[in-house]
């Protein structure tokens, strides 16, 4: 099988995709923490719609730089 420069395998082209590489197996590359939301400080409609969430704990706007 080929490797990249860095020795990940490289896997043939499949059905017109073209070869890739994939980490290898049994690597975890990440994780994920969800915590469950709870139904509180919700937005109106509108401001929901303009905040791009119902959750007021979940809007953070970006900071100007």
């Amino acid at each position: 099988m080929d490797k990249t420069p860095n020795g990940m395998p490289v896997y043939p082209e499949q059905d017109g995709c073209p070869g890739h590489w994939m980490p290898a197996e049994g690597v975890q590359l990440a994780m994920v923490y969800a915590p469950k939301q709870a139904f509180r400080m919700l937005y109106s409609d509108a401001d929901a719609l303009k905040h791009g969430t119902l959750f007021e704990e979940l809007y953070k706007p970006l900071e100007e730089v």
